[in-house]
């Protein structure tokens, strides 16, 4: 039996926004990979925009949110159609068949009833391919929809490639030129004449900044469509590279069967015998949904060497970099699991983290991609200490995380960096309850990350 069989990705996605359940989602992703897909149902409940019970889809939609409380960026959603253009997630929807639909962590299958469209997808480090078999006779089309912030489209019919900018940056503390580029390349050839871009009050120009955008296209005389999604946040170069690198000249079911094939390496880690067979399906639930987080926020080169957007300083740089992880919660669960049974991943990212210090001056509490801010403390002190204890992080990167740890212990932080009434709490040794609503949980924090 494949270990992904125990793989149960809806575990824990029963949630609503008035009582928490879980509040995780079902992603098709590989582990630690830049973004992810995941069945939308219900876009009018916000961040909260899926449900299990649920028995519609408005699209399948790439995805980067770690938590509805945290949100999206750099996202959009893809649906087919017949040829129509319904903008409104309300009038789009499709039912569905739920016993028949197949979400796993390499692969999801959907059919959207009204449209009699079965849609497949699979899952690449920074991008995902699709297939959409259209039965009946019915008209090949898909829309693709960006709700969020302003995005500017381009055609390169040549190569069959729709190139999408969209600058949504969701809680992310980001420079202005921060932006998300989707190269979607057809290998099915599309009726580009049919092109239409639109908002959501009426039509929008190719290469003009739109809001609340979408694009709709249709594939004459053929009854399968095949295409594929890369991102970049360097830019049209880059996506290009990164489309090329993962996605072109393969097949669907090669890119299938490679996902599957990296997911069986990270869940085989630990021996499958030595787990209860009453416990395995909880247990490699627990540890896929572990090995989603944080993303990789890093690209290769033109020479296979990292490189990334510095979300500090607006510009490319050398360097690996992971984000969409808070540290309040982590530090003394995933962290710690990651140094003792994922060392080569886990060292990676804890440098990730040290590289960001290098970039802007103060340790990150949770990127989502630039700093937010949120949660208490500063408990990226818990992830160095252990870090050094298991001597991961030696030398002049332990003196520079170290520096780090000293800095936001001793100087107020600065926008959402750093730490938060620093000096009543050198003062007391505490931070006095009428300055905070947060005093003790701050207080507790604070001790924990100087002890």
């Amino acid at each position: 039996m494949s270990l992904l069989d125990y793989v149960n990705v809806l575990q824990g996605t029963a949630s609503v926004e008035r009582y928490s359940n879980g509040n995780t989602l079902p992603l098709m992703q590989l582990p630690f990979g830049m973004l992810a897909a995941a069945p939308q149902t219900r876009s009018n409940t916000g961040n909260w925009f899926f449900h299990p019970d649920d028995c519609c889809l408005e699209g399948i939609r790439l995805t980067h949110q770690p938590s509805p409380w945290i949100g999206d960026y750099g996202t959009l959603c893809i649906m087919p159609d017949n040829g129509n253009t319904v903008h409104s997630p309300d009038k789009r929807w499709s039912g569905i068949r739920r016993e028949e639909c197949v979400w796993q962590p390499h692969y999801i299958r959907a059919c959207f009833l009204r449209y009699n469209a079965l849609l497949e997808a699979a899952p690449t480090e920074r991008g995902a391919t699709f297939k959409i078999h259209f039965s009946g006779g019915v008209t090949s089309g898909l829309s693709i929809f960006l709700p969020f912030g302003s995005s500017v489209f381009g055609v390169c019919k040549e190569k069959n490639i729709l190139y999408i900018e969209n600058n949504y940056a969701g809680h992310g503390n980001v420079p202005e030129n921060f932006s998300t580029t989707f190269a979607i390349c057809f290998e099915t050839e599309p009726d580009w004449s049919s092109l239409k871009l639109s908002t959501a009050d009426g039509n929008a120009v190719c290469g003009s900044p739109c809001r609340d955008s979408s694009a709709h296209i249709t594939f004459p005389k053929c009854d399968t469509v095949r295409f594929s999604v890369a991102i970049s946040y360097l830019g049209k170069e880059q996506v290009v590279l990164n489309l090329e690198r993962e996605l072109a000249n393969k097949s669907f079911e090669e890119l299938k069967d490679s996902a599957a094939k990296c997911w069986e390496k990270m869940l085989s880690r630990f021996d499958e015998c030595k787990i209860p067979q009453k416990n395995r399906r909880l247990f490699y639930s627990c540890l896929y949904r572990t090995l989603l987080f944080p993303h990789c926020f890093y690209e290769l080169d033109e020479n296979g060497e990292p490189v990334h957007y510095s979300t500090a300083l607006g510009t490319r740089l050398k360097g690996f970099m992971h984000v969409d992880n808070g540290m309040w919660d982590v530090f003394r669960t995933q962290y710690p699991f990651l140094a003792e049974y994922y060392p080569e991943e886990y060292i990676r990212i804890v440098r990730s983290h040290i590289q960001y210090y290098r970039e802007s001056g103060w340790l990150p509490k949770w990127l989502s991609p630039g700093e937010c801010g949120v949660m208490p403390g500063t408990l990226i002190d818990g992830v160095i200490a252990d870090a050094a204890v298991r001597g991961l992080l030696q030398g002049e990167e332990l003196q520079e995380a170290y520096d780090g740890m000293k800095k936001h212990a001793l100087k107020e932080g600065i926008g959402n960096h750093g730490r938060v009434f620093v000096s009543e709490y050198a003062e007391k040794g505490y931070i006095p309850c009428d300055r905070c609503l947060k005093s003790a949980n701050l207080t507790e924090d604070y001790s924990y990350g100087d002890f």
